[in-house]
């Protein structure tokens, strides 16, 4: 066996804690040496790492999961889509319903100063005999869509809109609308009736005294008709020259049952983004690499959350209700949250992150993993770690020639020679353990070693276990835990001597 080189003004000290990893062991009082730099510290903290593997991969199973980072940006680990309009419950792609009603957001008729009084407006009369006052974007009261509604009252008469629309008898319709109070009225002035083919459906009112902005509201009715061409009517009940204000008017065919009604605040939100009208396809899209698919024919929006859900992707989805808009479709906000760390979108062609607003790519950092099986994976994984400490080690030794790292050395060195002597080099070198350069503190790992020693791991060679883990010294320690607690000493010492190490077991 070679022996321990000379290493001058270096001396050791251990009692019976550790002696049998020596059998030079002497009494005379340790030197100082150096400290230990930032590339030492970092070189023995990944030697302890790698130390931890080699355990964990020994007391293994064999199925291993690994996380590998494969994307990083600098962003939020959740993201909000834009605010989407759809008819509630009804699949992504479905198209806007066509609306019988004919000019029902009173922009055909274009005025051009704030408000002015027409005899006739495209599509509607008044039964009173009286005009129609339009109004165009007047501060603090503006259409709710588009630039253009109307106010329901002139000069005093006890007015009536009226449109006749094309209908088919027994058909299902939906009849909506958007009201408001005029401000600084008072209910009594603020209140309409409802008619569709002269019955009376609602009486609505609302007080506009001490508000600053329009309180838009959406109105929904479900009526049948009952012949070719049906009656839309609003009328006011008082004559004093001012009234509601009317906007955003239509009647599309329906499923729902007769007499169902609603009332909903309307969104201001602007930017709204229509599913209906965006180019989605069916397909898959990509959370963390997890395909989930989408059927835009069939799928409503709370499908395609509850898929995401469902698919177990380390990212949850929240369906956020938003409103409802003038056009009566329901308003949502899709949020997605990682639950732990970050993730990664992919739209695999289908259109749909980019019509929702959601950019593809990585949101924070984003870790794919890997479940391996089978007993050959944790002695490949026990081979990795060793050959990771032989580096650290060269790394240490090579580039940090001080007094303090040639103390360690040498102490490795004892601890390795003792391993050689205590089972014979040939036995070692069998199980992978090359220690031909054990006097220079750390082992020689070659292609035919690491692989030796993989083979010892996997096929559970209990000779292996109980030189690293088992006890082959007075005291249960074995040789991993030797080498980690010699390490964890120093790095206990704030960066202190190197030399330290060999003190701590005086």
């Amino acid at each position: 066996m070679v022996g321990i080189p000379t290493l001058s003004n270096i001396a050791f000290h251990r009692d019976a804690r550790v002696s049998a990893f020596s059998s030079r062991a002497t009494t005379t009082p340790l030197a100082a040496s150096a400290p230990l730099t930032s590339v030492q510290r970092r070189e023995l903290g990944n030697v302890l790492i790698h130390l931890d593997n080699i355990e964990n991969a020994l007391k293994s199973s064999g199925r291993n999961t690994t996380e590998t980072l494969i994307e990083s940006v600098n962003a939020s680990t959740s993201v909000k889509s834009s605010v989407l309009a759809i008819n509630a419950d009804n699949p992504i792609s479905q198209k806007q319903l066509a609306n019988q009603v004919v000019n029902g957001s009173f922009e055909e008729d274009v005025i051009t100063r704030a408000f002015a009084q027409l005899n006739n407006i495209t599509g509607w009369s008044n039964s009173a005999n009286g005009g129609i006052e339009v109004w165009r974007n007047i501060p603090n009261m503006p259409a709710i869509q588009g630039n253009q509604h109307i106010e329901l009252d002139v000069q005093g008469g006890m007015d009536t809109l009226d449109q006749n629309v094309a209908t088919v008898p027994g058909q299902i319709y939906e009849f909506s609308f958007a009201y408001a109070a005029r401000l600084n009225v008072n209910e009594e002035s603020n209140e309409v009736e409802i008619f569709f083919d002269g019955e009376l459906l609602d009486t609505i009112s609302g007080n506009g005294k001490d508000r600053s902005e329009l309180d838009w509201n959406v109105y929904s009715f479900t009526v049948e008709a009952t012949s070719a061409e049906s009656v839309i009517s609003f009328r006011e009940t008082s004559s004093d020259g001012v009234g509601i204000l009317l906007d955003a008017v239509s009647l599309t065919e329906s499923t729902k049952a007769v007499g169902t009604s609603s009332a909903n605040e309307v969104s201001t939100v602007a930017n709204q983004v229509v599913l209906s009208d965006a180019a989605i396809q069916s397909g898959s899209i990509a959370i963390n690499n997890k395909s989930i698919n989408i059927d835009v024919d069939n799928d409503t929006l709370h499908d395609i959350v509850d898929s995401i859900n469902a698919a177990k992707t380390g990212v949850t989805a929240t369906l956020v209700s938003a409103g409802v808009n003038a056009e009566n479709q329901t308003l949502y906000t899709i949020d997605l949250a990682s639950d732990n760390g970050g993730f990664s979108l992919k739209d695999n062609g289908t259109g749909l992150f980019a019509a929702i607003g959601l950019e593809t790519g990585a949101y924070g950092q984003v870790y794919e993993t890997t479940t391996y099986s089978g007993r050959k994976v944790r002695g490949y994984r026990a081979a990795n770690a060793l050959e990771g400490i032989q580096e650290s080690l060269k790394n240490l030794f090579k580039d940090e020639s001080t007094s303090g790292s040639l103390s360690l050395k040498s102490s490795l060195s004892e601890i390795f020679s003792d391993l050689a002597d205590r089972y014979g080099e040939s036995k070692i070198l069998a199980l992978g353990l090359d220690l031909t350069e054990f006097e220079e503190g750390f082992l020689d790992i070659s292609k035919q070693s690491r692989k030796r020693f993989a083979k010892a791991v996997y096929e559970d060679d209990n000779r292996l276990e109980k030189i690293l883990l088992k006890s082959y010294t007075s005291n249960e320690e074995g040789l991993i835990d030797a080498i980690r607690e010699t390490v964890k000493a120093e790095l206990k010492n704030n960066g202190g001597s190197i030399g330290s190490i060999v003190n701590t077991y005086a």
